[in-house]
């Protein structure tokens, strides 16, 4: 347990980021801003947004 301690606290540390900037907006925001940009490309921004969260 004591040799995967770094692990862990690289998996709740990041969690824990993903979690604040979830609760900013930041993400909503900037994929809502990303729909306005590319109307008429619904495809391509699928692509990009999938292969961003993957």
């Amino acid at each position: 347990m004591v040799e995967s301690g770094s692990l862990i606290f690289l998996v709740l540390f990041a969690g824990g980021a993903f979690e604040v900037i979830e609760r900013s907006g930041a993400i909503r925001g900037g994929i809502l801003r990303a729909i306005n940009k590319t109307q008429g490309k619904e495809f391509w921004l699928i692509a990009i947004v999938s292969i961003l969260f993957s």
